[in-house]
């Protein structure tokens, strides 16, 4: 009888631990995602900054040195640092909200679930919070150098040709040089050529940023939708125990690639044998090793 009392309490002792240990690597997991967020937020303000009124009157206007729309190089420069900064500010908002939610969903599912449930989920889900932030400092980083080359990388004035004909009176925006050749800031107010391409470039970049953001906050709501399922205590402890037998699967591999190894290297000595021993028994245990019957606590 004593036995089988010492027997339950060391078994309860052994699963308080295990939560423990849980509960720890899940705090570790939310201060990695809220250093995640942070610096998301502030690659966001970032952004937004470059959108601000002084930079976009630069580019948009068209009598301005730094417009968008005096030469073809420009103007792609001009349509990829749209949709650059477009896309880092998509990925930073995709960020903030679905760290906000995983947080409560994985103190939720912790306690009233699993923690060993919520632990492995809430990894999975970490991993696409980093691949969502390195999307948003890469298109972060091409925004910034499109901007720089936008900025001083560019010509202030091009080489005009005046569509009327040499012949022509030059307009009050072409500077003619001293060797007699014309240039201008950007494009001719006046030409109409020149305005209707002015204006279906700025359809075309306005849609494109459009585009992005709607096609974002699509895949977003998608992606809460299936984040909010992830939670749900069956289809947790479902998920849970299919996780928890792919690693038992990958462990008797690993086991089973260790024996064999051992097996060929005995005809040279067992220095490599027992190398290789170690290496196999020093492999990481994973998350959750106690069974889902154990590791789910009463809501």
């Amino acid at each position: 009888m004593w036995a089988n009392v010492n027997a339950a309490s060391v078994q309860q002792e052994n699963v308080v631990n295990l939560m423990q240990i849980d509960m720890m690597q899940l705090s570790v997991q939310q201060t990695q995602m809220d250093n995640i967020c942070l610096q998301a937020t502030l690659l966001m303000g970032f952004a937004l900054g470059m959108w601000s009124g002084e930079t976009l009157h630069q580019f948009v206007e068209d009598e301005s040195e730094l417009c968008i729309w005096k030469h073809p190089f420009a103007v792609i420069l001009g349509h990829l640092f749209f949709y650059c900064v477009a896309t880092c500010i998509s990925c930073g908002v995709l960020i903030v909200t679905n760290v906000s939610y995983i947080k409560q969903a994985a103190q939720r599912a912790a306690l009233t679930v699993s923690t060993g449930a919520a632990v492995a989920v809430t990894h999975t889900h970490l991993g696409f919070v980093s691949k969502a932030f390195i999307a948003m400092f890469v298109a972060f980083l091409a925004a910034v150098v499109n901007l720089i080359v936008l900025f001083v990388g560019m010509p202030r004035r091009i080489v005009y040709h005046d569509p009327r004909g040499d012949g022509a009176e030059p307009d009050e925006a072409v500077l003619t040089l001293w060797n007699g050749q014309q240039r201008i800031a950007c494009i001719n107010p006046r030409d109409p050529g020149a305005n209707s391409d002015r204006d279906a470039q700025g359809v075309a970049i306005a849609s494109m940023c459009v585009g992005i953001f709607g096609l974002f906050t699509f895949f977003g709501v998608w992606h809460f939708l299936q984040l909010r399922r992830s939670y749900e205590p069956s289809f947790l402890i479902e998920w849970f125990v299919s996780h928890q037998a792919k690693l038992a699967s990958l462990r008797q591999r690993v086991s089973a690639a260790n024996a064999r190894a051992m097996a060929l290297a005995e005809p040279y000595g067992t220095g490599l044998g027992t190398q290789i021993h170690h290496v196999g028994m020093h492999e990481p245990s994973g998350t959750g090793e106690v069974s889902a019957e154990d590791s789910v606590t009463s809501g």
